[in-house]
């Protein structure tokens, strides 16, 4: 729903504005548990509970105060977003990658645990967030690339390819090595999610950017728990190393079908064939 309202206020602007807000939450995966931590520990197990009602309160009234204009609103079912062949690839590219996001965040602290290095899970988490917020912040920065709204997704998709790559290459040396890699391979990840966000707004048919993003949400919680029940399984059963490989192999995936060209229409002749 935010992401919908991003479409409104910040038009001119939209991808910058989808990479501050991936940034953001990257940012809030780090302070978040951190603080609710903190308080659960230091005042009172319900603290944190209370500060999370309070905080939705206000985001809920925060945007409620958003000076937005309503949109038309499609109708019938021609328009739906399911119609459109670049949307299903973009919702399949969505899945595959979040696939391959999940399967890092369970097979990193697998990794840490086999090679006798248990507290290296979190800071590896933690390293893998801190890129997402540092890549946001400066690849969201760069100028939309020429060729159609997907080239930017194909292009950031192969970064985080070649992050996920070098993330299983560092597997097979020691868990510091692992960690100092966390937040390169981390680094495409926010910027990905704006990429994919403001890519499904653009492709989005008219009157129908809510249910485009709604799709992609759907698809998020899709690719997470496939994600996270495949790659846990593949971790005890290959070992976390080979199952870190088996990620960098979604992430190419991912970026594979990312770069499916679009066809263009044959000429039909006057005799009717091609």
């Amino acid at each position: 729903m935010m992401r919908t309202v991003w479409q409104g206020v910040a038009a001119r602007a939209l991808g910058p504005a989808m990479a501050l807000d991936s940034a953001m939450t990257g940012a809030a995966l780090i302070f978040g548990p951190a603080l609710a931590g903190w308080l659960g520990v230091s005042v009172s197990p319900v603290a944190p509970l209370l500060v999370v009602a309070a905080l939705s309160a206000g985001a809920v009234w925060s945007l409620l105060g958003l000076p937005v204009a309503p949109g038309p609103v499609g109708r019938g079912l021609g328009a739906g977003p399911l119609r459109s062949a670049p949307l299903r690839r973009l919702l399949v590219v969505n899945g595959l990658f979040v696939c391959a996001v999940t399967g890092m965040d369970v097979v990193l602290p697998s990794y840490a645990r086999e090679h006798g290095a248990a507290a290296y899970a979190g800071w590896c988490l933690g390293a893998l967030s801190v890129g997402s917020v540092a890549g946001g912040l400066v690849l969201g920065a760069v100028p939309a690339l020429p060729g159609g709204p997907g080239r930017r997704v194909g292009v950031l998709l192969c970064v985080f390819a070649a992050g996920a790559g070098a993330l299983a290459c560092a597997a097979r040396v020691s868990p510091s090595v692992v960690l100092l890699v966390c937040p390169v391979a981390g680094l495409a990840i926010g910027s990905v999610f704006a990429a994919l966000r403001t890519t499904g707004g653009e492709l989005a048919p008219e009157g129908r950017v809510t249910e485009t993003m709604s799709w992609l949400s759907t698809l998020d919680l899709a690719g997470g728990a496939v994600g996270a029940a495949a790659f846990a399984q593949f971790a005890v059963v290959a070992g976390s190393g080979t199952a870190l490989v088996a990620v960098a192999g979604v992430a190419v995936l991912a970026a594979a079908v990312g770069w499916i060209p679009e066809r263009a229409p044959q000429p039909i002749h006057a005799s009717g064939s091609r």
